[in-house]
């Protein structure tokens, strides 16, 4: 009816108003603190019961400590005879018989050492036959039970724990609990289990990577390498260390010093065409299919570099170098996709250049307020100071050829779809008869897949 607040707040402060709680015990009683706090089947609390009754009753404190050794010594005989009519026994259930055999004993032992002492040697030879029947029993239990490898090894640890079923096996072993760990005389090899197979690290050739691209084609190898490297270190990243800084340093490698950056389409302040020949995307011709290899190749680079660079910690100087390698793929790819193909030559090459027939004018994006952001970067290399030399360059150049019309994804401006993009949409439909639409945005998005074909 009532809880335990009534009892504490109530019950026994009336109580100690009128005779204090510990009064009622005698003198002799000895009160244990905080039992049975971990025990769930209440088996200290009862034993801590049953010895301050007797004490209550007048038996002195060894008989108290004898009355309990020989009770839990009955239980444990009870145990024995329960364990005879079972025909299959728990591994968590072994290992509980053998603590109390091995509990049982040591108490006894010790109470049989007292003076006046109720625990006899026949009472001792008792608890001696019941702890080898049961040991005995139990291992009959476990040789005929069809135990998995978990609940074995659960029953192996119990008997290696228990040592030898013969008590005289090891005398005056009781004096040592631990030392049953040095003992050789039980197999334990079935405890070792599966060996584990040790994981197989394969080889990460950084030193694979050219330093020099002379051609479309050595391009390509380039950032195909870079891109199997970068997936190797990616899958082994449980087996080697710091491998977001090693894919970092790498891709931030072949980007700013490997891979060729190019040359401006157009001089900013004269407005004139800057001669081909200087610019290594421009100087000879490339086929379709290396315009397109080049192209995914890229978008893969541009993913690992996105994966690592928002993996590590940023500083000053890593923010910088990270906007600044985003620019150099964007220019990259500005440059390829502005070639005319020399045998296929691709309709979205043809319209984003501006070398489509008719009243037509390129296309381009910018790199927005970079040019002002970038004067406090801070660059560690000089050969960063450089290609971001390189790529306020090339989008100047830009701004000179491009239209404001012809602006795509400035997405600074407004975060809709701009005039450039549904320009370059509208003319791309025309040019492959696909049907205009008052949302070009979904050819963009991939939700309609009409001018996949014309992309490269």
């Amino acid at each position: 009816m009532h809880n335990a607040h009534v009892f504490y707040e109530r019950i026994l402060p009336a109580l100690n108003g009128v005779r204090p709680v510990q009064a009622n015990s005698s003198g002799s009683a000895a009160w244990v603190p905080g039992v049975g706090g971990g025990d769930a089947a209440g088996g200290a609390l009862v034993s801590s019961a049953m010895r301050e009754a007797a004490v209550l009753l007048g038996e002195g404190i060894v008989t108290a400590d004898a009355y309990l050794a020989l009770t839990r010594l009955q239980l444990l005989v009870m145990a024995q005879h329960d364990l005879a009519q079972v025909s299959s026994l728990a591994a968590h259930d072994a290992a509980v018989l053998d603590c109390a055999c091995r509990t049982v004993s040591r108490e006894c032992a010790e109470r049989a050492l007292d003076s006046n002492s109720l625990v006899s040697s026949s009472l001792l030879e008792l608890c001696l036959e019941c702890s080898i029947k049961l040991d005995r029993r139990r291992m009959d239990l476990e040789a005929c039970s069809s135990l998995d490898n978990g609940a074995r090894a659960a029953a192996a640890a119990a008997n290696i724990c228990s040592g030898c079923t013969d008590a005289l096996g090891a005398p005056g072993g009781a004096c040592f609990p631990l030392f049953g760990r040095f003992r050789r005389d039980t197999d334990v090899d079935f405890l070792a289990g599966a060996a584990l197979v040790p994981p197989i690290t394969l080889p990460v050739e950084l030193s694979s990577i050219p330093d020099i691209v002379d051609s479309y084609e050595a391009a390509g190898n380039l950032l195909r390498r870079t891109c199997d490297i970068c997936a190797l270190l990616s899958n082994q990243s449980h087996l080697i260390r710091h491998t977001y800084l090693m894919r970092f340093a790498l891709l931030m490698h072949i980007l700013t010093r490997v891979l060729p950056l190019p040359q401006p389409l157009f001089n900013a302040v004269t407005g004139a065409q800057a001669p081909a020949k200087h610019c290594f995307w421009r100087r000879s011709p490339i086929r379709r299919e290396s315009q397109i290899d080049l192209l995914d190749l890229l978008r893969r680079t541009s993913r690992h570099f996105s994966c690592t660079a928002l993996s590590i910690k940023v500083t000053r100087s890593l923010d910088a170098a990270r906007i600044l390698a985003s620019g150099c793929i964007a220019i990259v790819s500005d440059a390829v996709v502005r070639r005319i193909a020399a045998d296929s030559p691709s309709w979205l090459s043809f319209h984003y250049s501006g070398e489509a027939p008719g009243p037509t004018a390129p296309f381009g994006f910018d790199m927005g307020l970079y040019d002002v952001e970038s004067r406090y970067s801070v660059f560690t290399e000089p050969s960063l100071s450089a290609a971001r030399t390189i790529v306020l360059d090339y989008f100047a150049g830009l701004r000179v050829v491009v239209p404001a019309e012809g602006q795509i994804f400035a997405f600074e401006r407004a975060d809709i779809l701009g005039a450039g993009e549904r320009a370059l949409l509208n003319q791309l439909c025309i040019q492959t008869g696909t049907s205009l639409l008052d949302q070009p945005e979904v050819y963009l998005t991939g939700e309609r897949k009409d001018l996949a074909l014309c992309r490269a």
